[in-house]
C-alpha cells in the first residue's frame, strides 16, 4: 500500500454482499409484473444507477412506464430481505480497512446509489464509520461508466489519481474509474465483465484483503 493516500470503494458487490438480494428483488419484480427477464439485463445493471437502468431497460426490455414500475416494487422487496436476513460485508474488508487505517490511508464510497439508501445499507452492515465520506447517485451528473464518480471522488479527496486507487466489482465501474485516470483493482462479484475490460484492470483479486499485499 505503499504512496497510496486514498482508497475508493464501490458499495454494492465490492463492500457489500447486496447484489444478490438485489437480483432477487429484480427478479421477483419482473416476474410479479408479467415480464421475463431478464437475467441478461439484470447482469447488465450491476453498477449502473436509476437512469442508466431505465435507458437499457427501454433498449433491451419494455416501456419508461414498465421500468418505473418494476423499479419500486423491487426496492420495497430488497428492503425487505434486508431487514429480515441483514447485510453481509464483502470478504476481506475488515482487513483491509484496518491496514489503510493504520497507514492513515483514506477510504471513501463511490456508489450509484442514492445517498440515503447507501448510508442506510452501510450503517446497518455496521462499516459506515470506516469511510471518510460518500459520493452517492445525486452528487454527479452523468453516471458509471461516465468518469464523473471518480473525478468527484478525486475532487473531494484532495489527492491526485497517481496517489489513489479504485476498487470494483463492475464492467461500469472498472470503466469509470480508469477513464478518470484512475488504477483499478477488480474484486470479481456477480457482473460478467468482458476480457476486453477486465484488461483495464491494475489487479484482478480474488478478495478485498489481497489488496493489503499489491
Amino acid at each position: 500500500m505503499q504512496k497510496i493516500k486514498a482508497v475508493f470503494f464501490d458499495m454494492d458487490g465490492t463492500v457489500l454482499d447486496t447484489e444478490p438480494i438485489h437480483a432477487v428483488a429484480f427478479g421477483q419484480a419482473l416476474e410479479k409484473l408479467g415480464i421475463k427477464d431478464g437475467v441478461g439485463f439484470l447482469s447488465r445493471c450491476i453498477g449502473l444507477n436509476v437512469p442508466e437502468m431505465r435507458k437499457l431497460f427501454m433498449r433491451e426490455v419494455g416501456t419508461e412506464a414498465e421500468f418505473d414500475k418494476i423499479n419500486a416494487l423491487a426496492w420495497e422487496i430488497a428492503d425487505k430481505l434486508k431487514k429480515q436476513h441483514g447485510i453481509k460485508v464483502k470478504q476481506g474488508f475488515f482487513e483491509l480497512a484496518e491496514s489503510l487505517s493504520e497507514n492513515g490511508v483514506k477510504a471513501y464510497i463511490v456508489t450509484s446509489t442514492p445517498r440515503k439508501p447507501a448510508l442506510r445499507d452501510l450503517e446497518t452492515a455496521g462499516i459506515a464509520g470506516y469511510f471518510v465520506d460518500f459520493i452517492c447517485f445525486g452528487d454527479y451528473e452523468k453516471g458509471k461508466p461516465a468518469p464523473e464518480p471518480y473525478l468527484k471522488a478525486l475532487k473531494l479527496s484532495g489527492e491526485n489519481a497517481d496517489e489513489c486507487i479504485a476498487i470494483e466489482d463492475s464492467e461500469a465501474g472498472l470503466t469509470s474509474a480508469v477513464s478518470a485516470g484512475l488504477r483499478c483493482v477488480l474484486v470479481r462479484d456477480m457482473a460478467v465483465i468482458p476480457e476486453e475490460t477486465a484488461r483495464l484492470a491494475y489487479a484482478d483479486l480474488k478478495t478485498l484483503a489481497d489488496l493489503i499485499d499489491l
